[in-house]
């Protein structure tokens, strides 16, 4: 009688035993699952981003570029390969560096809403008991010609005149030749870039655009079947834009004299 409890308490152990292994196995195959279900490799990041490596002295690609560059990557953080344009190495760049096409941009116009209301009556002014005439002005109301037109014009004018000094100074970037080039960065890779420090300023940005590849080899869309349905069209391009504010905070200031600097040059 005792063998037969000691035989069945170790059976309820071996099969205890059992059952918790064979749920560790299916939660490990729940969270491969999960895992391999999401697009983003890293779920704390964007699924294409750029990180910053540092700044410093480089070869200017021409000669109206300053010499401080600022080195960032490239960073592919999806499950699928991306195809940016670009990709030569960089003569006298750094070790791995590529060349990345890049357009800059003048920052979007900041939305300044004006929002209008009637003043309190102040205690010691008596209450208006009659309207008052055209020539007439409420304590405190602005005159119809300080919002008029004109006031409207002039102050078009003068952003009209800021974004064209803007566009004065502001680099064109790298933009793609008449050949293009690619570089594929595979999932989870990263490519070594540099930009010359003009081209991030508080009033512009530069933008890198890409495309997504397919997962496997062979797997797009056969060249000669591309074009069989002529009501199936488009590309599909995303846009990674960097600007000043996207740069370390401990970097900026020191960006922002480069580049004050920069522009008093004659």
């Amino acid at each position: 009688m005792q063998v037969m409890r000691t035989l069945g308490g170790l059976l309820a152990a071996i099969l205890f035993v059992a059952m918790s292994l064979q749920a560790q196995e299916t939660e490990r195959l729940t969270s491969s699952n999960q895992a391999a279900k999401t697009f983003r490799l890293d779920p704390r990041r964007p699924f294409v981003y750029i990180k910053f490596d540092h700044i410093g002295k480089g070869a200017p690609v021409n000669e109206h570029e300053p010499s401080t560059r600022i080195w960032l990557h490239l960073v592919n953080n999806c499950r699928l390969p991306i195809v940016v344009s670009g990709g030569q190495p960089v003569e006298g760049g750094l070790p791995g560096e590529l060349f990345i096409d890049n357009v800059v941009k003048l920052n979007p116009p900041v939305l300044q809403i004006h929002v209008s209301f009637s003043p309190p009556i102040e205690p010691d002014i008596a209450p208006v008991t009659r309207i008052p005439t055209e020539t007439e002005q409420l304590p405190n109301q602005r005159s119809p010609a300080e919002d008029g037109p004109a006031n409207s014009n002039a102050q078009a004018k003068q952003i009209k005149e800021e974004d064209e000094e803007d566009e004065a100074f502001m680099p064109l970037g790298y933009p793609p030749f008449d050949v293009v080039s690619t570089v594929t960065i595979p999932p989870g890779g990263n490519v070594l870039f540099s930009v010359p420090v003009n081209f991030v300023t508080k009033k512009w940005h530069f933008e890198i655009s890409f495309g997504l590849d397919s997962e496997q080899p062979g797997e797009g869309i056969p060249e000669q079947l591309a074009f069989v349905d002529p009501g199936v069209r488009g590309s599909v391009e995303l846009t990674l834009s960097y600007g000043f504010y996207d740069l370390p905070m401990e970097h900026r200031d020191a960006v922002e004299k480069l580049n004050r600097d920069l522009q008093k040059k004659p």
